[in-house]
């Protein structure tokens, strides 16, 4: 009876303890797997191991995936060690606030093309450096000169006056002429005219382009051209319509410094009662820009004054003038005409941006 009740206590032990048992220690495998593998994640991903620059410096893989080294001797020799079959690792190089150091590479190091990084020299600069291990060899590539995002470069000058001339009468045709000196020149002509009759205007043989034109008050309308010259040196406008008997108004200033392509940047015009005239626009490029504006009184023809600007010339029955050397940012110009008038007042503008 003993040797049966053994027997079945065996059984009874085979059947139960033993799967507990390696129940519990397949539960002690998975948890020190995930500890493991929790204890590489936080060595590799979720920090950047700092580097103390020296004479020599030894990268250990083990304590991190992406480690980060700032130079600041003349040269910093280099070794990598313990990395893992398929491992991805990251090295950060950073210049000192001096800049110009330099980093001997393992000789072992495959490069991508064959041609180890050169190193960014400017102080501060940062490059990042990227290896894949096979297992033997470490496969190196690299990205350059990481920075911030720059805005574009500001103007290289600034728009200046010239030049000018005028013409005025009731012919078919006028003519002026202006000598323009320096480079990037720019024309900006404004006409008035009674009837609407104006059919060209050219600059030394070549069309003017219109950029503005308003009618207002007893229908007088007035246009605004531009034209960029391929020299400088002497530029005649001239202007042709049809004879009726009635005036025209020729006023032509001439600009240095003017961006060579894309100009006018903007421009609008305005037709308002006596006293002011406002002519508002955001200069697409800042600092150096010019507006160029021009004005008619119907009633006495010129302007009596232009607020934030400079009237270059009044003499043909009609006001040209600009912003001067008043631009200095990308915010909303306001040129403001004045005149003693009773029956309204007319102007067009336009921005020339610095080359």
């Amino acid at each position: 009876m003993k040797t049966v009740f053994s027997q079945f206590s065996v059984a009874l032990m085979v059947l139960f303890v033993v799967p507990l048992i390696a129940l519990a220690a397949n539960l002690l495998n998975v948890d020190a797997n995930a500890a493991e593998k929790s204890a590489s994640k936080d060595a590799t991903q979720d920090k950047i191991v700092i580097l103390n620059d020296a004479a020599s410096v030894v990268v250990n893989w083990r304590a991190g995936g992406v480690q980060s080294l700032t130079l600041n001797r003349a040269s910093t020799n280099l070794t990598l060690r313990n990395g893992q079959a398929g491992g991805e690792y990251i090295l950060i190089v950073k210049q000192d606030a001096a800049g110009g150091h330099l980093i001997t590479w393992p000789a072992a190091i495959q490069w991508a093309g064959g041609i180890a990084p050169t190193l960014s020299s400017a102080p501060n600069s940062v490059d990042v450096i990227r290896f894949l291990y096979d297992g033997s060899t470490y496969l190196g590539s690299y990205t350059l000169n990481y920075k911030p995002t720059s805005a574009p470069p500001p103007p290289t000058g600034s728009v200046v006056f010239n030049a000018n001339c005028n013409a005025t009468g009731a012919a078919s045709s006028h003519t002026c002429t202006l000598n323009a000196t320096g480079s990037n020149i720019g024309i900006v002509i404004g006409v008035h005219d009674i009837n609407h009759s104006l059919s060209s205007v050219t600059v030394n043989g070549s069309n003017a382009t219109q950029v503005e034109n308003v009618v207002w008050g007893s229908g007088d309308a007035e246009y605004l051209y531009y034209f960029a010259p391929t020299s400088s040196g002497s530029q005649t406008v001239s202007i042709s319509h049809v004879d009726d008997g009635n005036n025209f108004s020729l006023e032509v200033n001439a600009y240095t410094g003017v961006k060579s392509s894309g100009q006018p940047s903007s421009h609008t015009n305005h037709g308002g009662s006596s006293g002011t005239n406002a002519i508002t626009l955001s200069p697409g490029a800042g600092s150096g820009s010019m507006m160029v504006s021009e004005f008619r009184d119907t009633d006495s023809g010129n302007a009596s004054s232009l607020t934030n600007g400079a009237i270059r010339d009044s003499s043909a029955g009609i006001s040209i003038g600009d912003s001067g050397s008043g631009i200095t940012s990308s915010s909303a110009y306001t040129l403001t005409w004045g005149s003693s008038g009773t029956h309204g007042n007319e102007a067009t503008a336009l921005v020339l941006d610095p080359n």
